[in-house]
Parts: structure tokens; sequence; C-alpha cells
């Protein structure tokens, strides 16, 4: 009798330890930083503090942890505006699209030529190709610009791409001088709304050329990082539609478009490059309007495999700086000036990032 009554009750036990792990946890609301971010404890938002320290000790550098819209974990200068390479792509990305809603921009699929009549004079062998470039393909680095390929029919992670966009959309979009762009573009489109604390801005680089890069602190990336999170939304102001944000986020290449076969061709004169140049990367089936996202590469492996599926993020020479955004965690991170090797995101740079990622996750206790 006694071993019948001391099963039941390893069985009792078994059933409610079993009920209680699969008890839904109702998350949070999330909050929304106002002139400073709501500093929380680790523990008070389900987080583990010595995963957290962990985490901060294998990056390096300087970053934040936030979660669910608090901030709960910060190292090195958080609150230092510096240049996080091609992390700025998707502040690019989010920028033309809002200009899309607020009309300034009839469409993605509108032609850049509409706004720079010269892009119709180059390539007079190739059918003048570059008078198709549209902004979705400037968005997916499918533009082919300054290559063979036509328009939408390669993949070409390319930085000359990425400087005619911006000084396109900077200059003519919204007409002024580059100097003036932050506070013609930046400021009201993104700085003002979010509240940012540390001051972004537009820079040039020593050669006085303006390419599109800007200073921008970790702790401001996370506002931003959490505006996506939220499905474009702040506070009670939808930023951008609801369908946007999520399309942005969303929408991998498929993995059957071509990388560029890296054949050079006629460019506008006196072109610049953000920063490196041509058929930089492969997309992996894991690139979305300049975000990288969890997509699945063609042998069906997940790009952070130890992420959820719902991860994604911008990030600068293959992840020495970062901003991920975790939604199905409530997690936005950012993190910049590391040591990290510089490599494609596509090699080992989501290698790296992973490993990074399966840290932050296992801090997540509810």
């Amino acid at each position: 009798m006694m071993a019948i009554n001391s099963r039941a009750s390893i069985l009792v036990v078994a059933i409610a330890c079993l009920t209680a792990c699969h008890q839904k946890v109702t998350p949070p609301e999330t909050v929304f930083p106002g002139e400073h971010w709501v500093e929380s404890k680790p523990d008070q938002v389900g987080l583990d503090k010595e995963r957290l320290k962990e985490f901060s000790t294998k990056t390096g550098g300087s970053g934040c942890v936030t979660r669910y819209g608090h901030l709960v974990h910060s190292w090195g200068h958080p609150g230092t505006a510096i240049d996080p390479g091609s992390v700025v792509k998707v502040i690019f990305s989010h920028l033309v699209q809002k200009s899309v809603k607020d009309g300034e921009l009839p469409s993605l699929d509108a032609t850049a030529v509409q706004h720079e009549p010269a892009l119709a004079a180059l390539n007079a062998s190739l059918g003048h190709k570059d008078a198709r470039i549209t902004w979705r393909h400037f968005l997916n680095q499918t533009a082919c610009y300054g290559q063979t390929e036509e328009p939408g029919t390669a993949f070409d992670y390319n930085d000359f791409t990425m400087v005619l966009a911006w000084q396109i959309f900077a200059n003519k979009v919204y007409p002024g001088a580059f100097e003036s762009a932050t506070s013609r573009v930046l400021d009201p489109m993104l700085t003002k709304p979010l509240g940012c604390e540390d001051q972004p801005r537009y820079y040039a680089n020593e050669g006085g050329a303006w390419t599109g890069r800007l200073f921008i602190s970790p702790r401001d990336l996370c506002r931003f990082g959490l505006l996506y999170m939220m499905n474009g939304r702040w506070r009670d102001q939808q930023i951008i539609a609801a369908n946007t944000a999520h399309m942005a986020v969303t929408t991998p290449l498929p993995l059957d478009l071509p990388r560029t076969k890296a054949q050079s061709t006629e460019m506008l004169p006196g072109q610049i490059t953000m920063g490196k140049g041509a058929n930089q990367e492969w997309h992996s089936g894991s690139y979305s309007f300049l975000w990288w996202i969890n997509g699945i590469d063609e042998n069906g492996k997940r790009f952070w495999p130890d992420a959820p599926p719902d991860t994604f993020g911008g990030f600068g020479y293959g992840g020495r700086n970062a901003l991920v955004v975790i939604p199905s965690l409530g997690l936005v991170v950012s993190w910049v000036k590391t040591e990290f090797p510089i490599t494609e995101m596509s090699g080992e740079g989501h290698v790296t990032v992973n490993g990074l990622l399966k840290v932050l996750v296992d801090s997540v206790r509810n």
C-alpha cells in the first residue's frame, strides 16, 4: 500500500510539473522610453544577470540589452554615438519606406531615374538598364548598379549602390544639401519621433564626401529596434504601417535568386562608395529589405540555428557592430566597437553572431 501511495504521489507531482511547464507565461506590457530608458534589474523582466554578464564579456566593445522596453544591462559606453558601419542600412530602409507612407515617394516600385535623370544615359549597350532601377531594388541589394545584370535579376551587396541610393534620397527626394540631411531628413523622420537621446547624425568622411554613414549610439539603436519589435508603433503613433514593418523583416530573397557575376560596367561619373565595392555577400535566403533575418539556406539550415526563427538585425563588418531584435522574447540588443574579425555576415559573421545569440537566449528564464 505504501508503494502504491508513493507511486501515486510521484505521478501527481509529475503531472503538476508538466502542467506548470506548459502554462503560458504572459509577458509584461512593453514600455516605451521617454527622455531616458526605464531601467530595471534583469530578474525583474525574467533574465539571468550572470548570463547577461557572460554575453557582454564575450561581445566586448559597448552595448546594451533591453527587454519589453526596459534597459536591463549595459556595458562600455552605450550613450556614445559612433559609426556602426552597415547597421545604418536598416535605418535607410526605414526612411525610404516611411517616405512612401508620407507620400514623398509614390511606391517602392517607383524608378530612381525620376529623381536622378542621369541614370537613363548609362550603359547604352545594355539597354540603359539603370533607368529601370527601383527603390525596391535598392532596398534588396538587387539594383545591379555598376554590374552587367538587369535590375532585379541578381543579388549584389554593393556599397556604391548604397551611396547612390542615399544621395538621391537625401538630396533630391528631399531637396537640399547633404550637410543639412540630419535636420531635414533624419531628425523629423526618426530622431524626434523616437526621442533619441544621443543625437544621431550624418557625417562627411575625411575627404569631405557624404555617403549616408551616420553616428548613432547603442541605446538609440535599441530605440529603433524597439520600433520594429512593435511593428512600427511608437506609443500611440503608427510611425510606419504595421504590415510594412512586418514585411521589412520577414521577406527574404528567394534562394534561386543568383549572385551577380561581378562583371563591372558603367556608373555615374565620380561615383563613391560607402565602404567596400560590389558583390560582397551571398544572401543565404536571409536578406530582407537591408535587414538580415533568420531564414533557411540552401541546405535547409537556419541562419542562426540557436536563435528563435523571428530573430532579425542590422550588422556592420560581419557582426562587429549590431542591432538584434527577437520579438518572441521581447529582446532588443545592440553592440558596437567589438574586436571580432572583419568578415562577411554570410561567411563567418553569422557563426560568430549565432554564438553570441545562444548566450543571450540562454539568459531568458521566463
